[in-house]
């Protein structure tokens, strides 16, 4: 039985179902707690935790998550790619030569518009005059001009279009439109073609070549330009347009990214210094050179362009436009810094700007430390910033360069001299220093720079601190408390100060400084109470108080075994004081609850029950929602059981039982009976430690203890939940069997979930039959879930793994009535013929196959096999056109897939192929050489002639890199060739020879079918080395073996074994 398609599909169930046993546990395990067994509350109290009093409690400070610190630098540039790198468009600095003034343009364009219109009645006139041709000419080159002047009209209104919309005077983006222009260019194109056509040794012809190739660019077909251009390079190298021919091939080349080529073509004008268009090329080569790694040649181009100052004179280029020259000058000099970037000495930087542009030197030398920065070269970076602020140490721009490189070392991750950089920054342009004297009358700057620094040093800070706060490390630590002393001194009056105090606080506090932290937090209650910190600030002060309290088992010792009040231990004291100062300062506050039963424990454990009584009742009263109400709960019920004060005791467990949510809290269960939950917590608890094994168990166990719990279900479902987890399968079957099962109520809704569970189990456990009833019964109990489709889904495909052919069938057109996804739907379409086929229904294959070919279906490979099989079934069936047909569809889809053969559906194109030279080989078989000498040579001819065909047949089946096929075909060969050489051999001798003669002929014959024989042993020998290292042992390759085995026993040894020709399947799908 195939199954791996299944194995590979089945293990994606669950996946479907949505219902992966981690992620459905995690939503369906019931976290509730009860115990099995109820105990008296006296027996309770004595056995509670010191964690349900509150024993454990210590007084939590809330870690304060550090604000998001952006340092504000923008993003850095690791690695420099000179594939981003280009020059603007050609067309941006090319221009429309334009007319003059918008009327004189428009009356141009009439006066042309009349001209082309005599010129075409004249054309029409003389359509077969000998001088047709120069009509044509002149007037394509009005069409030509006709198209500059629309492409330019149309490119003004769109500017004018755009800028509108640009400022929100319109809200449509405008298009720009040009087809109007392009009109003209084909009636242009169409009159260069009939030129070409009608005169073909005309002079004129390379005009023609030209403007044929300009107006195709112009229509977009550039390739078609290009070709047109390349033909009057090679054909007219003495022609007026071989130059602009050239440019043109060299922007192709360009546009294209082909630098090398481009190259190639702009230097026919570099050479040509007189050309209008030198200077373009020039700097257009330039470019080429950077992008193949001729940097330092790039640069001589572009310093000759800077240095010369001649650039292009505005000649007329074709379709009316010009070089802007102010716009070359001007990219050229941008280039060269670019340039130096790449290939120049960062040393060297400012003598050679100097010696290239003068004194004005300085600009480029900033942009030439801002590309350094963008390529990553922090170092180079920073050379030339710090020249820059040496030359002027004081000019307003000094702060920008030292800070971009503070921000280049950020990005470098060079730590420690990013943070000295950065404090330089920091400190030498505060108010004492020099740049600060000299700019203080800018308040803008001055104002922007103070802003700057202590937003970067803040932010800095607050990393230092987050990295500190993640570590916990000394080393971190110190960093950031560095830090924040140096930004409390240098913006002790910031917006941020107070923010900044509380962090340092927090800092301090994480460091055990506790002191100094409480310096701290004070600073924010006496100087920041708008602050948002400010009642955390309190709270913190608390904390700091706290520390110093006595431990647990130090008040312990203090009290001993009596019940007798103790005094308050001095730091005991403070601290309730200092709490009791809070609560009356923060009320509302959600730690005063805290600090409340904070103060009634310190009371309970100094034995001052009074005052603690007083404390947890009110805590009970004012705050039951809380914690602390339970804590307090539980102590005060303890208070009483220490007095022996049993009547106390039970009253005051009706009292808080009266609480709602005291009830419903812990300490309420605790009194009501807390072993049923404690038991099911177990079962949690264990499931946290990922004990799943153990926590089943004690589910399970639950479940038959308290059969008349109501977790009882939820218990024996969450069993299941866990032995599935822990890879049991039995036992979580019977769990999901028993939720199933289960008469209880409360077990409606974890059914349809314990179902496709235990579907997900029988599946697993290879109980694909169960498996396959369980997912469709959930499908048909709720039809309208929309996992629906895939539950039927899984239910076919299982039972096509158990050959179960009219139950997959019938699940498998279920899915697609109820699946709304057509390409899911055809897939399924393919599992059915595939199933249709297997039993022998051929009728009904032969229709899926051909609704998946035809309806969309998404694998490519199974549309190439289902086309195979559409004609194999009809071969078989009889139909032979359609066979035929469906023939040619396969071979046809499967070359539209893959077009060189290889690839998708290439093994069942090769069958087909392997089936038509199977025809020519038995065709060729049947040829045999006659008696009579005269027609043997006829035979010879055909039979060779067949064997060709046959050859060439083979050739291209093995193209398609089909493992049996090829194998199949090189035995072929080898058998079509032993039999050429065997017909020869076997061929009647002429008439009258002698002994002598007849022996002469044959070693003649045998001679000549010496090539034929050699032929065959290459190709069986080939076709059992290829067998061999494809894995594939079909008939072809028992052929060539026992003929190799002939040959060389040794070598191919064949102890008679039976071979099998299936290959090993790979069943994990890797």
């Amino acid at each position: 039985m195939k199954f791996n398609r299944h194995q590979l599909l089945i293990p994606s169930l669950l996946t479907t179902l949505c219902l992966s046993p981690m992620a459905f546990a995690q939503r369906s395990t019931v976290k509730t707690t009860k115990t099995v067994k109820k105990k008296t509350v006296g027996e309770l109290l004595s056995q509670a935790s010191e964690s349900s009093r509150g024993g454990r409690l210590q007084m939590s400070k809330t870690d304060t998550s550090l604000p998001a610190s952006n340092m504000g630098f923008k993003q850095d540039v690791r690695s420099y790619n000179l594939e981003s790198v280009k020059p603007p468009r050609s067309s941006e600095i090319m221009q429309h030569e334009s007319s003059g003034a918008s009327s004189e343009q428009a009356q141009y364009e009439r006066v042309l518009d009349q001209q082309i219109q005599e010129l075409y009645k004249l054309t029409q006139k003389f359509k077969t005059s000998p001088n047709r041709g120069e009509l044509w000419l002149r007037l394509a080159e009005l069409y030509v001009e006709k198209a500059s002047l629309i492409d330019s009209r149309k490119q003004d209104e769109y500017d004018a279009k755009l800028r509108a919309f640009q400022a929100g005077k319109t809200k449509k983006k405008p298009r720009l439109d040009t087809a109007d222009a392009r009109e003209y260019n084909k009636k242009a194109v169409q009159l260069y073609e009939w030129f070409q056509r009608d005169f073909p040794r005309d002079e004129k012809n390379s005009q023609a070549l030209f403007f044929l190739g300009y107006n195709y660019f112009e229509l977009g077909e550039v390739k078609k330009g290009a070709q047109y251009y390349e033909q009057l390079t090679r054909g007219y190298p003495n022609s007026p347009f071989v130059g602009e021919a050239h440019f043109a091939l060299a922007e192709y080349y360009f546009e294209n990214e082909k630098w090398a080529p481009a190259y190639k073509e702009y230097s026919y004008l570099i050479k040509e210094k007189r050309h209008r268009l030198h200077t373009f090329a020039l700097y257009k080569g330039a470019w080429c050179l950077f992008r193949i790694g001729k940097v330092q040649q790039a640069m001589n181009y572009l310093e000759f362009i800077i240095k010369s100052g001649k650039a292009e004179t505005g000649d007329q280029l074709a379709g009316r436009r010009t070089v802007n020259r102010t716009r070359l000058e001007g990219e050229a000099l941008r280039d060269i810094v670019i340039f130096y970037a790449e290939g120049g000495d960062p040393g060297k930087a400012a003598s050679y700007f100097k010696n290239l542009v003068g004194n004005e030197y300085l600009p480029y030398l900033e942009r030439l430390a801002y590309q350094y920065s963008d390529r990553g070269n922090k170092d180079a970076s920073r050379d030339v910033f710090k020249l820059l602020i040496s030359q002027n140490p004081t000019a307003p721009k000094a702060f920008e360069y030292q800070y971009q490189i503070v921000q280049n070392y950020y990005y470098a991750k060079n730590t420690s001299r990013f943070k000295t950089e950065l404090y330089s920054w920091v400190k030498d342009y505060d108010a004492s220093g020099a740049w600060y004297a000299a700019n203080k009358n800018n308040k803008e700057l001055i104002e922007n720079s103070y802003k700057l620094r202590e937003t970067t040093l803040r932010n800095y800070v607050l990393q230092q601190h987050q990295t500190a706060q993640n570590s916990r490390a000394p080393y971190s630590q110190s960093l950031a408390n560095e830090g924040y002393q140096l930004y409390l001194r240098e913006f002790p009056d910031s917006a941020s100060a107070g923010d900044m105090h509380f962090y340092y606080g927090e800092l301090l506090y994480d460091m055990q400084k506790y002191d100094e932290a409480s310096v701290q937090y004070k600073w924010v209650v006496d100087n920041a109470p708008q602050s948002k910190f400010y009642g955390k600030s309190a709270q913190n002060l608390i904390l700091s108080v706290e520390r110093s309290i006595p431990s647990d088992q130090e008040m312990q010792k203090r009290v001993g075994n009596s019940l007798d009040p103790v005094p308050l231990e001095p730091k005991v004291d403070r601290f309730i004081k200092a709490g009791q100062w809070y609560i009356e300062k923060f009320p509302t506050s959600e730690k005063a609850v805290e600090i409340k039963f904070r103060i009634g424990r310190l009371y309970y454990q100094s034995n001052h029950f009074d005052e603690a009584t007083k404390h947890f009742r009110e805590i009970v009263q004012q705050h039951p929602n809380t914690k602390y109400a339970e804590y307090s709960a539980n102590l005060l019920l303890d208070i009483y059981n220490l007095k022996k004060d049993y009547v106390g005791l039970e009253k005051t467990g009706a009292e808080l039982l009266a609480v709602p949510s005291i009830a419903a809290s812990k300490a309420g269960s605790d009194i009501r009976g807390v072993l049923e939950k404690a038991s099911f917590k177990r079962g949690q608890d264990l499931e946290l430690e990922k004990k799943y094994a153990d926590s089943a168990q004690v589910y399970q166990a639950f479940a038959k203890q308290n059969p008349k719990s109501n977790l009882a279900t939820t218990a024996l479902f969450n069993a299941g939940v866990n032995f599935e987890r822990a890879g049991m399968n039995g036992p979580a079957i019977e769990s999901y069997q028993g939720v199933i099962d289960s008469k209880d109520p409360a077990a409606e809704k974890l059914k349809p979930k314990a179902r496709r569970l235990l579907a997900k189990q029988y599946q697993d456990s290879a109980q694909f039959e169960e498996a396959a009833k369980l997912y469709k019964q959930s499908a048909q109990e709720n039809p309208t879930d929309p996992l629906a489709p895939n539950l039927i889904f899984n239910a076919a495909v299982l039972y096509e793994a158990l050959g179960k052919s009219d139950e997959a069938i019938r699940s498998y057109t279920e899915f697609t009535k109820l699946n709304k996804k057509h390409a899911d739907n055809i897939e399924a379409v393919f599992s059915m013929a595939q199933i249709h086929r297997k039993a022998g229904q051929n009728g009904a294959a032969i229709a899926r196959y051909i609704e998946y070919v035809e309806n969309g279906g998404r694998d490519q490979e199974k549309v190439v096999e289902a086309a195979y099989w559409v004609s194999e079934l009809s071969e078989r069936s009889r139909a032979k056109t359609k066979a035929d047909e469906w023939k040619q569809k396969t071979l046809s889809i499967q070359k539209r897939f893959a077009p060189n053969k290889k690839g998708v559906g290439a093994s069942w194109a090769a069958k087909l192929k392997f089936g038509e030279a199977q025809e020519t080989f038995k065709e060729m078989k049947a040829i045999t050489f006659p008696a009579d000498p005269n027609k043997q040579k006829a035979a010879a001819d055909k039979k060779i002639a067949l064997l060709t065909k046959l050859t060439g047949e083979l050739a291209d089946i093995i193209k398609y890199d089909s493992a049996e096929e090829i194998v199949s075909s090189l035995s072929v060969l080898g058998e079509a060739n032993q039999n050429m050489a065997q017909a020869i051999v076997n061929a009647p001798l002429p008439p009258g020879l002698n002994a002598e003669e007849t022996k002469q002929y044959k070693a003649g014959v045998e001679k000549f079918a010496e090539p034929f024989n050699t032929k065959a042993k290459e190709s069986f020998k080939l076709a059992v080395e290829r067998g061999l290292e494809l894995e594939v042992y079909n008939d072809g390759f028992k052929t060539a073996y026992e003929y190799m085995n002939k040959l060389d026993p040794k070598t191919y040894y064949n102890g008679g074994e039976v071979g099998s020709d299936i290959r090993l399947v790979n069943w994990m799908g890797q």
